[in-house]
């Protein structure tokens, strides 16, 4: 087992427990750092450099393989956690977790899609953070 902080120092700080083997059967970036003789590998906590809601729902994919869903009721308040949990997700090298997100879009409607999931500030993120091969800026773009 292994904790997962948050990197940026907040009032209440958030960690979360998860397994060591199924942080690294997913993400070739967490294979190499906790079991290639990096640092990381000697500690008991890996800090994550994302926001409490992106790191929640990382440890609730991992564990259920389902991601935030998009049709919820408060949507304004999920969608950005999606683009902030694929960026994660690019990062880390985490393709499965990339195609869950990608599923959980891609049924959205397209009035819907237009009209709540791409908003600029979304849009932003995902050209700074994103390769420009990436499935969800060229989703975007398409919405």
């Amino acid at each position: 087992m292994i904790n997962l902080a948050l990197k940026v120092d907040t009032k209440r700080k958030a960690a979360t427990v998860v397994h060591k083997e199924l942080l690294c059967h997913f993400s070739p970036f967490y294979l190499a750092a906790l079991k290639d003789g990096f640092r990381e590998a000697t500690l008991d906590v890996i800090e994550v450099d994302v926001n409490e809601d992106v790191l929640q729902h990382f440890v609730g994919w991992l564990y259920t393989g389902q991601t935030p869903s998009t049709r919820s009721s408060d949507f304004r308040t999920t969608a950005r956690p999606i683009v902030d949990l694929y960026v994660f997700a690019e990062w880390t090298g985490n393709l499965a977790l990339r195609r869950s997100i990608m599923n959980t879009l891609v049924p959205v409607p397209r009035t819907y899609r237009v009209a709540r999931l791409v908003s600029h500030g979304e849009v932003a993120t995902a050209f700074e953070h994103l390769p420009e091969w990436s499935p969800l800026r060229k989703y975007m773009v398409d919405a």
